[in-house]
Formats: C-alpha cells, sequence, structure tokens
C-alpha cells in the first residue's frame, strides 16, 4: 500500500509539472525568440537610419565623392562594432540587392538579391518593400542563422536594406538552458515529493500494519492482542479502537462461553444423576408410590429446566453489545406491577408502585421486564404476609434508578456482597426453588444497558434491590 501511495503522489505531481513547465518552457522559448528578433530588427532599422544618407549619396552621385566614401567609412566602423559585440553580422546591399557595405571579410558574393534568400526578396520588393525574420540554414556556413532584414527607404523610394544574421546556436542554447533548469526543478520536486509522500504514506500505513498484525495475533489464539491507538492519523486511530474494543468483546464473549459451559457442566451433572437413579429404581418401585416418585421427577426436570433457561438468558446477556430501546419507565412498572399483583394478593402481600415521574430510559430490548421481575418474585420470595413490597424511583438528570423494597429477614452485607455471583443462594434457602441465576442476570442486563445493579439494607430491616438505568434525551425519545 505505501508503494502505491507513493506512485499515486509522484504521478500527480509529475501531471501538474507537466502541464505547467511545458507551457512555461515553451511561452519562454517564443519569448526569448520574440525578444531577439525585436531586437535585431530595431538595431537593422538603426542602422538603415545611418545608411540611408550614404545609399542616398550612392544613387545620385557618379561617380561616389568624398562625402560618400567618409560617411561610408563611419557606418563601416559602427557596423564592425557591433558585429564584434554581439557576435552578428551586418550587410548593407543597395535596392538591387548589390553589397554596399559588409562586417564579413570572407565572403564573396557581390549580389543578395536570391531565390535563396527570402529576406532580401521582402525587404527589397519593389512594390511593398517591409521587414522580414527567417530562421535558416546557410550551406555557405554550415550553420543555422537567425536573418532580420529592413528597408532603406526615403519617401517612396526604396534604396536598398540592411540585413543581420545572428547565429541561432545562442538562442537554442539559452532555450535549451531554460529547458534543463525547468527539469532540474521537475527533478528536486519529485524528490521532495518521494521524501514527504513515502513518510506520509507510511504514517498512513504503519498504524494499518500493526492492526493487521494484532489482528493476526488475535486470529491466531491470543486474545490479549490490542492495537496503538496513539499513533498515525485520526482515522487509523479510531480503527484501532473499535479493533480494541471488538477484541474486548470477542474475549468476553468467549469468556462467557467458556464460564456457560463450565457453569452448565456442573450445575446439571448432579441433577441428572439424581434423575438417572431416580429413574433407574422405578422398576422396583412398589405401585403405590409411583404417583410420588413421578411427582419428585416432575420437580426434578422442571428445575433443570429452569436452569437451563438461567444458564441461556445469561448467556445471551453477556460478551455482546446488544440492541438499545428507548421506554416509558411509568408504562413499563405499571404493566410489571400488574402482572405480579394477584400472585402477591395469593400471599397477603400489598404491592406498592411509584408516583409518576414521566421518565423515558435507555435499556436493552427486552431486559426491563427481566430486571424488575427477578425483583418482584425474590421479594415475593422472601416477603411475610401481611407486608408491603413498595417500588419507588430516584433518579438525577441523567440516571434514574428503580428501588423494589420488601420486608423480609434481609441479608448480612457478606450476603449481599455475594448475592450477583452466579449459582450462589442464601443459606437457608429453600432447596429446588430458584436456580441462583437470577440476580447475575439482572446485573448483567444493567451493565449492558450501561447502568448497575445492587442490593442495599432496607429501613424495615429487609432488602432494597436497585438498578440505574440511564436516562434517554430527546432526540431517543422522539
Amino acid at each position: 500500500m505505501t508503494k502505491r501511495l507513493l506512485v499515486s503522489y509522484l504521478t500527480i505531481t509529475a501531471f501538474v509539472l507537466l502541464i505547467l513547465e511545458v507551457p512555461l518552457g515553451v511561452t519562454f522559448q517564443r519569448s526569448e525568440r520574440n525578444q531577439l528578433v525585436s531586437g535585431l530588427d530595431s538595431d537593422a532599422r538603426n542602422f538603415a537610419a545611418f545608411a540611408q544618407d550614404v545609399l542616398n549619396r550612392r544613387h545620385d552621385t557618379t561617380p561616389a565623392d568624398d562625402a560618400t566614401g567618409v560617411g561610408l567609412a563611419r557606418l563601416q566602423q559602427q557596423m564592425n562594432g557591433y558585429a564584434a559585440r554581439d557576435s552578428a553580422r551586418v550587410l548593407i546591399v543597395n535596392d538591387v540587392g548589390e553589397r554596399v557595405a559588409d562586417t564579413s571579410t570572407t565572403d564573396r558574393q557581390t549580389n543578395y538579391l536570391t531565390k535563396d534568400r527570402p529576406e532580401f526578396e521582402h525587404a527589397l520588393n519593389k512594390l511593398k518593400p517591409r521587414s522580414y525574420s527567417i530562421e535558416r540554414h546557410s550551406s555557405q556556413l554550415k550553420t543555422t542563422l537567425i536573418f532580420v532584414a529592413v528597408p532603406v527607404v526615403t519617401g517612396d523610394r526604396l534604396l536598398g536594406a540592411v540585413r543581420i544574421s545572428y547565429p541561432a546556436e545562442n538562442l537554442h542554447t539559452r532555450v535549451r538552458n531554460n529547458w534543463l533548469a525547468l527539469g532540474l526543478l521537475s527533478g528536486v520536486v519529485l524528490g521532495a515529493v518521494a521524501v514527504v509522500g513515502s513518510l506520509l504514506a507510511r504514517s498512513v500505513t504503519q498504524p494499518l500494519r500493526t492492526v493487521e498484525q494484532a489482528a493476526a495475533t488475535l486470529a491466531a489464539g491470543n486474545l490479549q492482542a490490542r492495537a496503538p491507538t496513539d499513533v498515525g492519523p485520526p482515522e487509523s486511530r479510531r480503527l484501532a479502537q473499535e479493533f480494541n474494543d471488538m477484541a474486548v468483546r470477542l474475549g468476553a464473549l468467549i469468556g462467557a462461553q467458556r464460564t456457560f459451559v463450565a457453569d452448565a457442566s456442573h450445575e446439571l451433572r448432579t441433577p441428572l444423576t439424581a434423575l438417572r437413579l431416580r429413574i433407574e429404581n422405578l422398576e422396583f418401585a412398589q405401585p403405590e408410590s409411583l404417583p410420588g416418585e413421578v411427582e419428585i421427577l416432575s420437580n426434578e426436570i422442571g428445575r433443570l429446566a429452569r436452569l437451563v433457561e438461567g444458564l441461556l438468558s445469561l448467556a445471551r446477556a453477556e460478551g455482546q453489545r446488544p440492541e438499545r430501546e428507548t421506554i416509558n419507565l411509568d408504562e413499563e412498572l405499571a404493566q410489571r406491577i400488574d402482572a405480579w399483583e394477584a400472585f402477591a394478593s395469593e400471599q397477603s402481600i400489598i404491592l406498592s408502585g411509584p408516583e409518576p415521574s414521566r421518565l423515558h430510559v435507555s435499556v436493552v430490548k427486552g431486559a426491563f421486564s427481566q430486571m424488575i421481575d427477578n425483583y418482584l418474585a425474590n421479594a415475593l420470595e422472601v416477603a411475610p404476609g401481611g407486608s408491603t413490597i413498595r417500588v419507588r424511583l430516584d433518579h438525577s438528570s441523567t440516571a434514574a434508578t428503580v428501588h423494589v423494597v420488601d420486608q423480609g429477614p434481609g441479608m448480612a452485607d457478606h450476603e449481599r456482597g455475594r448475592a450477583f455471583d452466579r449459582f450462589w443462594r442464601a443459606p437457608g434457602s429453600i432447596p429446588g426453588r430458584g436456580s441462583g441465576l437470577g440476580l447475575a442476570i439482572v446485573r448483567q442486563l444493567a451493565e449492558a444497558s450501561g447502568g448497575s445493579a445492587q442490593l442495599d439494607r432496607a429501613p424495615e430491616g429487609g432488602i432494597d434491590a436497585t438498578f440505574t438505568l440511564m436516562i434517554a434525551n430527546e432526540a431517543q425519545v422522539r
């Protein structure tokens, strides 16, 4: 992934450099050529102004007088100085292309109005003389030159032309150096992008590798594998945190399954053994004792069913992130109190409900009825006839606490501390009644809902069983 990211960075950078530097290089090339041609044209016009008087005198005087010779000598001197300074050649011809003055001492040609010199064809055009520039190869000098020719005119009369030739290699060298500079700049930019991109790509991929390694370690069976959450960009940190949360839940789930298997095998072994022995003894039982034996077997089977149901409920509540729902606390409590009221009346026990609270709480789906039912069942089991079981509510700005208070015998401090342990039963409990899982299920469901559960001593000496749930916000209520 690091290589792919780096290649992507370099590709994008190269594309941007290409669309920026190619037009820049082409523009520089055109600008340099135009600037050179413009400068040569300006210089040629200056020479044309100086040459105007000389050509005019040569045109009107036959033979040339002394003034013409002096003017031509001065003009030649200026041309030689220019040619030596700028490595150029200056050539002046008359209106028929014959050489008048030249900075070259090697060219023996006398007439330049030929088809292979289009600059003179345009500058010495009788109908419309005009300036002209061209880059062409000189067969005589065996090199490429830039030629600029301008006509020399007086009024409407064409007197001749001035041509400046300049080595094109000088222009090409400047253009080539500019392209090299742009290429060097591109190389530096690509190198910098490669370094920075490599560091950036590693900063992104390295945290992902640590998560990958942690996942591989977790898959190998090490449930303590965790990914670091303090390195990398925020997205990688969130991924690592999610992975760690998943590892914690997976560990809890596997732990719960192991505990479930251990608890189930331990708790089911004794009743199953008893059932097997009783069923074997039925073969030798007297007919009159069969109804009693069958009743005992039915009770043992019912106890096993309750035990299995409790274990399944506890397993479902552990090791997962269950979906939560928002419930109306007043309505749910009223329904559960109504459901238990008939059973309480049979035992001459009064169920007292809370004052309306208009509260909504967030809880695991179906958990509220299980929690309140477990508390009410335990309270009805220990409450004496004629007593009252009070259900009341306390709440703060963020949480609501449900109290189920009985007037039973209560429990010692150390007993209340162990009451939520699996399969723990209070001393003196009636054998065969209850599985010892009810309070463990209540605590597990309360914690899965984001709350808690506990047992306290009631003012009347009984038990104040409570569970706390978070109050739902307005968005959840809607």
